[in-house]
């Protein structure tokens, strides 16, 4: 089975690295690296956000006072979205 866009439903994908820093402000972020699925046709890129990831940016939220950042509850992993720029 062929992976698809999920903006336009392309097939035409590449797996490209990437290198993102995650966090509400400078103060709470974390740098995170590793593999997106970058759509050729319209931009849109998909990437995993690591679980141990997931539970630093909470630590640091609940350190902050912060609202918890919410994640899916029948998953052990969660997906993060990149929309691509538009002109």
């Amino acid at each position: 089975m062929t992976k698809k866009c999920h903006q336009c439903g392309s097939a035409d994908l590449k797996a490209i690295e990437v290198k993102l820093a995650v966090g509400r402000d400078k103060a709470t972020q974390i740098y995170t690296s590793g593999n997106a699925s970058l759509c050729l046709q319209c931009g849109f890129a998909e990437y995993l956000i690591p679980q141990a990831v997931l539970a630093q940016l909470q630590q640091r939220s609940t350190a902050t006072d912060a609202p918890p950042i919410s994640r899916p509850e029948q998953t052990d992993r969660c997906d993060a979205t990149i929309g691509a720029f538009k002109q």
